[in-house]
C-alpha cells in the first residue's frame, strides 16, 4: 500500500503548521498594532502637543491660537541649531489638523477613549485620509471622454493604414470602387 508517515510524525508536521501559522498571526496583528500608534499624534496627546486640555473643550477658535503660537514658535527656520526643529514642528501641525475639524475631533476622541477598537480605528482614519479628494462623476466623465477620444484617434490610424493598403497591393480594387459608383449613380 501507499506509504504513510508515522502518528509521530505527522503529529510533529502538524504542530509546525500550526506554529507557523500562530507566528504569522502574531506578526499580522503586532503590526497592525504597532501601524496603530502613528494614527492622528501617534503616542503623544495633540492636547498636550498644542498646549491645551481636552477636558477644557477649546473651540476652534482657541486651537487655532495655540497653533500659531506654536507654529511662529517651533517653524524651523527660526531654530536653525534645533535638528529637532522640523520634527516638532510637524507633530504640532498634525496635532492642528487633528483639532481644528470638530469631525476629526471626535474621532480622534473615540480613538482615545477605545483603544481597544483597533480595527474600527483604523478603518475610521485610512478611510478618511485616503478617501477621494475630487468628485467622482467628474473623474469617470473626463476618463471616458479621454478613452473616446483615444478610440476615435485610433480608429482614424486604422482607416488611413487601410486606405494605404488597398492602394498599394489592390490597385485593381479602386477601379472597381469606381465603376460600381458610377453604375449607381
Amino acid at each position: 500500500g501507499p506509504h504513510r508517515p508515522f502518528p509521530a510524525k505527522a503529529a510533529m508536521v502538524a504542530a509546525r503548521r500550526g506554529a507557523l501559522a500562530l507566528a504569522l498571526l502574531l506578526a499580522l496583528f503586532s503590526t497592525h498594532v504597532a501601524a496603530q500608534r502613528t494614527l492622528y499624534c501617534g503616542e503623544d496627546d495633540c492636547y498636550y502637543l498644542l498646549g491645551l486640555d481636552r477636558y477644557d473643550s477649546p473651540t476652534t477658535k482657541e486651537i487655532k491660537k495655540a497653533y500659531r503660537a506654536l507654529s511662529r514658535e517651533l517653524h524651523p527656520d527660526r531654530n536653525l541649531n534645533d535638528p529637532d526643529a522640523a520634527a516638532k514642528f510637524a507633530k504640532v501641525a498634525v496635532a492642528y489638523e487633528t483639532l481644528v475639524d470638530p469631525e476629526v475631533r471626535e474621532e480622534y476622541h473615540y480613538y482615545r477613549d477605545h483603544p481597544e477598537d483597533l480595527w474600527s480605528n483604523s478603518m475610521r482614519y485610512y478611510a478618511r485620509v485616503y478617501k477621494p479628494k475630487s468628485d467622482m462623476k467628474i473623474v469617470v466623465s473626463v476618463f471616458l471622454v479621454g478613452i473616446s477620444a483615444l478610440h476615435w484617434a485610433l480608429m482614424q490610424l486604422m482607416h488611413k493604414r487601410g486606405k494605404g493598403y488597398v492602394k498599394k497591393y489592390h490597385p485593381g480594387f479602386q477601379k472597381k470602387v469606381k465603376e460600381l459608383a458610377r453604375e449607381r449613380m
